[in-house]
């Protein structure tokens, strides 16, 4: 299972995405590829803030689709044992002060208690020491 964090899926949700990233993700099983409620919920406050127009709407459409057709069930919610995570992973950071953003942290939180094979971010760095391998699919 690879977890894709928010700025994977915007990535490939764009109508010409990264060559690196498009042929990484059509590399990876469909069936391993999973995202966080979290994720969702970034993209779409987004897409809320955009303006309207073609643009918008163009996106919007590639994000339903991502979300329901090709991540549909294997989108994981923020559940109990996610929260419980979070607690634990937050307050590593803040003792070392390396405070994470909040959402960054809820993902990891997600990964670590769903124990995934890794998170595919380009955001290496709010992801190192979460206990879960990190991959960049635009190295």
């Amino acid at each position: 299972m690879i977890l894709l964090d928010t700025n994977v899926i915007s990535e490939l949700a764009k109508p010409s995405p990264m060559v690196k990233v498009a042929a990484w993700a059509n590399a990876q099983p469909t069936a391993t590829l999973y995202a966080t409620a979290i994720a969702e919920a970034e993209l779409l406050f987004g897409l809320t803030i955009m303006p309207l127009g073609a643009r918008r709407q163009m996106l919007e459409r590639a994000v339903a689709t991502i979300f329901g057709a090709y991540l549909a069930g294997r989108v994981f919610p923020f559940d109990r044992a996610a929260a419980e995570e979070y607690a634990l992973w937050a307050a590593d950071r803040r003792r070392i002060g390396r405070p994470v953003a909040t959402a960054d942290l809820q993902i990891a939180a997600i990964a670590r208690a769903r124990q995934v094979s890794a998170i595919a971010t380009r955001n290496t760095r709010d992801f190192a020491g979460c206990g879960v391998p990190v991959i960049d699919p635009w190295q």
